[in-house]
C-alpha cells in the first residue's frame, strides 16, 4: 500500500472505517511511519478542538468596549486654521519633504504653462521655407484666392478695392 488517503485516514480516526479495510489500514500504519505520524498528528488536533468546543466561553463584561475604547490613542487636534497667505506659502515653500517640494514645482510648473498657452501671443510666425518660395506665379494667385481677407485688415494702397490708386500719390 503507497500511502493513506486523506478519507481512509479520517475515517480510521472517527471509528467508521469498514472492519475488512480496518485491518489492512491497521497493517500499513505498523509499516508506514510518515502515515503514523500524521495519523497521530491528526489525534491530537482532533482532541484539541474536542477540548475548545468543551470548555465554558469567556464571558466579557457589558462595559468591555468601552473600557477597550477608554484605552485607545486619542485621535490628534488639528491646528487652529491659517490665513490664506499662510497656508499658500506653505504650500509653495515647503520644507517638510523634498518628495513634496518636487510635486509642488511640477504643479506649478504645469500651471505656467497653460498660462503661457492660453494668454501667450495669439498666432505665432510661419517662416517661409526654400520650397514655399518655389511656387508659380498662377499657384500663388490660387492659393492666395483660397484664403480669406481679414477684416480687420486695411487694403493696401493702390490695391483692387482700396479706392486709391498707385499713382495718384505722387
Amino acid at each position: 500500500m503507497k500511502r493513506l488517503s486523506d478519507l481512509e485516514m479520517m475515517d480510521y480516526l472517527d471509528g467508521t472505517l469498514a472492519p475488512e479495510r480496518l485491518a489492512a489500514v491497521q497493517a500499513h500504519l505498523a509499516g508506514s511511519a510518515e502515515d503514523a505520524q500524521l495519523l497521530a498528528d491528526l489525534k491530537l488536533a482532533q482532541s484539541t478542538l474536542h477540548e475548545m468546543s468543551a470548555a465554558e466561553p469567556i464571558r466579557a463584561g457589558d462595559d468591555f468596549w468601552h473600557k477597550v475604547r477608554a484605552e485607545l490613542p486619542q485621535p490628534r487636534r488639528s491646528a487652529p486654521a491659517k490665513s490664506l497667505v499662510a497656508q499658500l506659502g506653505s504650500w509653495l515653500w515647503p520644507s517638510q519633504s523634498p518628495l513634496g517640494m518636487s510635486l509642488r514645482v511640477a504643479v506649478l510648473a504645469a500651471f505656467l504653462a497653460m498660462m503661457a498657452t492660453w494668454f501667450g501671443p495669439g498666432q505665432t510666425q510661419i517662416v517661409a521655407t526654400p520650397a514655399a518660395r518655389q511656387f508659380t506665379p498662377q499657384q500663388k494667385a490660387a492659393l492666395d484666392s483660397r484664403v480669406p481677407p481679414r477684416r480687420d485688415a486695411k487694403p493696401l494702397p493702390g490695391a483692387a478695392g482700396s479706392g486709391e490708386s498707385a499713382d495718384s500719390g505722387s
